[in-house]
């Protein structure tokens, strides 16, 4: 396997699968979601497998939906009900 520090460098904004499975996810109302689990690939987008002890939430991965990733606090904001 490769190392990390030999994939290249993605644009602003854009994330390798590794980084985004384990980024608990909070709404903007700041209601915990759970972990991303896995990510299904779909013709269009990807969507977030979002799992906490009891509950499963389908996240896509669209602009509209997803607020702000940030992996030094391995945290993803959405906007979801």
């Amino acid at each position: 396997l490769c190392e990390k520090a030999c994939l290249r460098r993605l644009d602003d904004g854009t994330y390798y699968w590794f980084q985004i499975i384990g980024l608990n996810v909070l709404t903007v109302d700041h209601r915990s979601l759970g972990k991303v689990a896995s990510i299904i690939r779909t013709g269009s987008n990807d969507v977030y497998v979002v799992r906490n002890e009891s509950n499963e939430a389908l996240i896509p991965a669209l602009d509209s939906v997803i607020v702000e990733i940030d992996l030094e606090k391995k945290l993803m904001l959405v906007d979801w009900p």
